[in-house]
């Protein structure tokens, strides 16, 4: 394969030097490319809803954009949002949208009354599942009025994946809100992490272990499996989580956060499973995502859009009936995944190596991963206070990653202003009611807390 590797990347560095010197567009990084290669119904969008205080005012809201995004620039990379994803010989690139407008990306929702949740999370969906027009930047703001006894209204913001991650999206929304926005500063590696070259040493090590139990294992036992793009999602959030309680938890149990809340996602799909008929569920292998940016005040100031987010396997202990000892399993497989190299092995070859190979081959390669876990969960760190945009305080936040892979469930936790929310979305054939998921991971977390609380 090499012989035919390196002709391969002698055609393309042909192909790339007549794209710069036509002027044709800017080719799209490996990390952002590999984003691209998606099933047709099933695109790569990152979406997210946010609910705000008072009455919506649309063109105060596209002229905030106008001015500190697309006019303002505030790094380089957010050229994309002007930018549109052209492919160009055998080449992906950013060129920039014909005949721009703001009103063609933010826009309004007035069809229907949205009185209730399950309205809400219904219009969601059908928001979410709708294709981005491929003329134009892939992203879009929904204002959507809300009836209810309070003023409020929602922003749904819908991106491709191939302009940012989840914590580039958190760093857009730090550039449209008044003042600056607060957020935790990433804690430092300890250990082998922390040390590059030890790293790259223990890749070398064991990688080649690593990669050949990837290769010549199978998952046969899926409970979400799907073999095809989902044909309908649905998707549901659990009401807002003191963030005190899940500190709380793990002060006392000796944990961190992740770990908390983790061991309740697998605790919620066991109860989930066993109202399905299987009373003794199994470990579930799951794809955690992370932040692999090497973070500094300064860029959190400014948080560039793309995509820097590694992602690793772990086990989910769903089989463990008692909470106290499941999170403590948790805990001992996420510790001794942070010591082991393989998140940063994985994450090398998806971000760089896929980006390299030919795009059918790439897409075969990531439908593979698809063999080896059950859904995608992300932990996104949103602000620490309250945030406004003109004057109006966003009262919460969720996100939904996309079913990436053709999965057929997603979940993410987002911490927002002291609580925290779980977001599940799914394929209908897969869950038909997420509800269900995010009502028992509400239940686990009581449950854990008052187990807890008596031990004291």
């Amino acid at each position: 394969m090499l012989p035919m590797l390196a002709i391969y990347k002698f055609f393309k560095l042909l192909e790339k030097g007549l794209i710069m010197y036509k002027k044709l567009g800017t080719e799209l990084s490996t990390f952002d490319l590999v984003l691209l290669h998606e099933s047709v119904g099933n695109p790569n969008y990152i979406t997210a809803l946010m609910l705000v205080k008072g009455k919506p005012n649309i063109s105060q809201l596209r002229d905030l954009v106008e001015k500190k995004i697309i006019q303002g620039e505030p790094e380089k990379t957010y050229t994309r949002m002007k930018q549109r994803v052209s492919k160009c010989y055998n080449t992906y690139l950013w060129r920039d949208e014909v005949d721009f407008k703001i009103s063609d990306h933010i826009i309004e929702f007035t069809k229907d009354r949205i009185t209730t949740k399950a309205q809400l999370e219904s219009l969601y969906t059908d928001l979410s599942s709708q294709q981005l027009p491929e003329n134009k930047s892939p992203w879009q703001f929904t204002v959507i009025k809300l009836d209810t006894k309070e003023d409020m209204f929602g922003i749904h913001f819908k991106l491709h994946h191939c302009i940012g991650d989840g914590f580039a999206m958190v760093g857009l929304l730090g550039q449209l809100v008044d003042g600056k926005i607060k957020l935790l500063e990433p804690k430092k590696h300890h250990g082998v992490m922390a040390y590059p070259f030890r790293r790259v040493i223990q890749g070398i090590l064991t990688g080649p272990l690593a990669l050949l139990a990837l290769l010549f294992s199978r998952y046969v036992g899926n409970p979400f499996k799907t073999n095809e793009p989902p044909s309908r999602k649905s998707v549901s959030w659990s009401n807002a989580i003191e963030l005190s309680k899940v500190k709380s938890i793990k002060n006392r149990a000796d944990t961190t956060v992740n770990d908390v809340i983790t061991s309740c996602i697998a605790g919620a799909i066991r109860k989930y499973l066993q109202g399905t008929g299987t009373m003794e569920p199994e470990d579930i292998p799951i794809t955690m995502t992370y932040n692999s940016r090497s973070v500094s005040k300064k860029t959190l100031d400014c948080i560039p859009l793309g995509n820097h987010s590694g992602a690793t396997f772990l086990k989910l202990p769903v089989s463990c009936a008692d909470p106290e000892k499941r999170l403590h399993i948790t805990k001992a497989r996420i510790d001794s995944m942070k010591k082991s190299s393989d998140p940063h092995l994985f994450s090398f070859i998806y971000n760089f190596v896929l980006g390299h190979l030919p795009e059918s081959v790439s897409r075969l390669s990531l439908s593979y991963l698809n063999r080896h876990c059950s859904l995608v969960f992300s932990n996104v760190p949103g602000p620490i206070e309250p945030i406004h945009v003109n004057g109006q305080e966003i009262e919460s936040i969720m996100v939904a990653p996309p079913l990436a892979f053709d999965l057929g469930i997603s979940v993410a936790v987002v911490t927002y202003a002291g609580n925290l929310r779980l977001t599940v979305l799914s394929d209908v054939r897969v869950i038909d009611d997420p509800a269900k998921l995010t009502q028992a991971f509400e239940e686990e977390i009581n449950d854990l807390d008052q187990r807890m609380s008596k031990k004291d």
